[in-house]
């Protein structure tokens, strides 16, 4: 028996449903995350979502408006919330889906939030997560220079992502 704190026991308003992300839903992931809006960020969206738990609150119209993805070691994700959509309490719904199904396959549920992100790190409280103050450091590589191959040169599993038809751009990026 499963027992979510009350926050995470929302429950979609009238015309929104919760419902798994697709693959045909990565290009607006891509387009929202900070290190996206490039091919190599879209495959890696598309193999989160074709291999791990996640979840998705849909508009009546389709289009996700708040989602999250769980990563390789099971934690949350690329959460994000629309912003003509923010402050409905719609990540609760959507962060307690995947909660119930990270339970349910035995992993813990957990997230890790860059310190001064301060939108995610009250809506967590609010949550009911806990924040822990330690520091987690993760290397973010940034590809796109010219000597890089494509992204479907590493693929050896043939699970090729949609192609967003974008040239690979090289970014500068400070510390998170």
């Amino acid at each position: 028996h499963l027992s979510l704190p009350p926050a995470l026991c929302f429950r979609p308003e009238n015309g929104l449903r919760l419902a798994p992300v697709s693959p045909a839903h990565a290009k607006l992931l891509s387009d929202t995350w900070m290190f996206g809006r490039n091919s190599w960020s879209l495959r890696y969206l598309c193999l989160l979502i074709r291999h791990f738990p996640n979840a998705c609150l849909l508009a009546p119209e389709g289009p996700p408006i708040s989602w999250s993805l769980t990563d390789p070691l099971a934690a949350l994700t690329q959460g994000y919330t629309l912003p003509e959509h923010r402050g409905q309490r719609h990540t609760g719904s959507v962060v307690g889906m995947l909660a119930a199904q990270l339970h349910a396959r035995g992993f813990p549920v957990y997230t890790r939030v860059l310190p001064h992100n301060e939108p995610s790190l009250h809506t967590l409280k609010r949550l009911g997560f806990r924040i822990l103050p330690e520091v987690f450091h993760q290397l973010v590589v940034m590809p796109g220079f010219a000597q890089c191959q494509p992204a479907s040169a590493l693929d050896l599993a043939q699970d090729t992502a949609p192609s967003s038809g974008e040239q690979p751009r090289t970014h500068s990026t400070g510390a998170q």
